[in-house]
């Protein structure tokens, strides 16, 4: 009986390096990925991350998410300007696995990795996958979260589930006008500190384990002067599409506890950095929090859809982001100084106890203007790294094992 199974998945990891290799072969998609790529080395066209320095927040008294609030501005080198790197260079093996794949027609032996990759390729040949994405006209935030859940980012992981928090009373059964399956499931969201920053986000992708919370802006209806509250991690916009300084401070205390969670949880982990993302409207937001090295990281806002198309850029950047436990890497020694000063900032008594009793689920009951600016900003600044700028590739590990497609395609 063991025969006609190994046959059988012979026959469909035959068709996977099939599709890889005729997505390679338009020569539209090598050429847009390779630039994509070259990009992503640099840390252009919206693809760095600024280093963070937290100055104030409540994260020392019983707090929710939703009501975090955080003090925080750009770590400088020099007089003005932002100390930033491309982001790839936290997510050197998966950066190496891609430009691999673009540059020499090569796949990962590892089959984690290969099936991550493969997701990323699916995708991206998926249009008719790309267009539901655009049907979300006057979405709330809620509702929103699950559509992107279930078409944008659960297709970039492989175990493909989803948790979405079951507090907001949402109709789960359908995300959007296209009939088809859920992959995910109502739930408990929650994590936290007792006695610090806690509360639930919208989703949570179950084998990625990444918070996600969605403010909605776009479409909205209702006062202009006001913002309600869907759930503990839904805030509803109606101004413009712009992280508000609420929004930006609730991701980053969602980040930043997730990280102790996670810590806590795998205690032996060689990296603690974890991405946490936030959605508003058309724009996506990254935070990389490490609670080892006390390292947080920014992106800048990122269009989610350019024209009539989902942002190739930016589904790429997901894609390292939500396989962060295969492609991530521990922030590189000449950087670790540059920390976020939280744990300074809470002191010893709260830090312990963060790094102790954060838990998920969390079972107890449930404003810098300059930064949060400079925050929207960085979508259109220009940016001049200079000759001493690092570029993503010297993240990359010597010790990917790849194997070519010809060969395993028996060409």
């Amino acid at each position: 009986m063991a025969e006609p199974s190994q046959k059988r998945q012979k026959t469909e990891e035959d068709a996977d390096f099939k599709q890889i290799n005729d997505f390679l072969q338009k020569d539209k998609n090598r050429s847009y990925l390779k630039m994509i790529l070259d990009q992503i080395n640099f840390g252009v066209g919206n693809t760095s991350v600024y280093f963070v320095q937290v100055r104030g927040a409540n994260a020392s008294v019983n707090s929710k998410f939703s009501t975090a609030t955080i003090d925080a501005d750009f770590i400088k080198k020099g007089q003005d300007q932002m100390l930033f790197v491309p982001l790839a260079l936290f997510f050197g093996r998966g950066f190496g696995i891609l430009s691999s794949l673009v540059n020499k027609d090569e796949v990962p032996e590892d089959m984690d990795e290969r099936r991550a990759l493969l997701g990323l390729i699916k995708f991206l040949e998926r249009t008719a996958e790309q267009s539901v994405l655009l049907d979300r006209d006057k979405e709330s935030a809620a509702a929103l979260a699950i559509h992107l859940a279930q078409h944008l980012l659960v297709p970039l992981v492989p175990q493909k589930t989803y948790v979405i928090d079951s507090y907001s009373g949402l109709q789960y059964e359908k995300c959007c006008s296209v009939e088809h399956p859920m992959n995910g499931t109502e739930g408990d969201t929650s994590y936290g500190c007792p006695y610090g920053w806690h509360g639930r986000v919208d989703v949570l992708l179950m084998d990625a384990e990444i918070p996600l919370s969605v403010v909605n802006s776009s479409g909205v209806e209702g006062d202009a002067d006001t913002a309600s509250v869907v759930s503990d991690s839904s805030v509803e916009e109606n101004e413009s599409d712009t992280f508000s300084p609420d929004s930006i401070s609730q991701v980053i205390a969602q980040t930043i506890v997730y990280s102790f969670v996670q810590h806590k949880k795998n205690p032996v982990s060689s990296n603690s950095m974890v991405p946490g993302i936030g959605i508003c409207s058309n724009k996506m937001v990254l935070y990389l929090y490490d609670c080892v090295e006390d390292i947080l990281l920014a992106s800048g806002p990122v269009r989610l859809f350019a024209d009539t198309k989902v942002n190739t850029r930016a589904i790429i950047i997901l894609w390292l982001a939500l396989n962060y436990k295969l492609f991530g890497n521990t922030t590189l020694p000449e950087y670790k100084k540059y920390t976020s000063k939280f744990h300074e900032l809470i002191g010893p008594v709260t830090l312990k106890r963060y790094q102790e009793e954060s838990e998920q689920p969390f079972e107890r009951k449930l404003e810098n203007e300059d930064f949060f600016k400079t925050h929207d900003d960085l979508e259109a600044k220009e940016r001049n790294f200079g000759d001493d700028a690092p570029l993503a590739a010297e993240a990359v590990p010597k010790n990917i094992k790849t194997i070519p497609l010809k060969l395993l395609l028996g060409l």
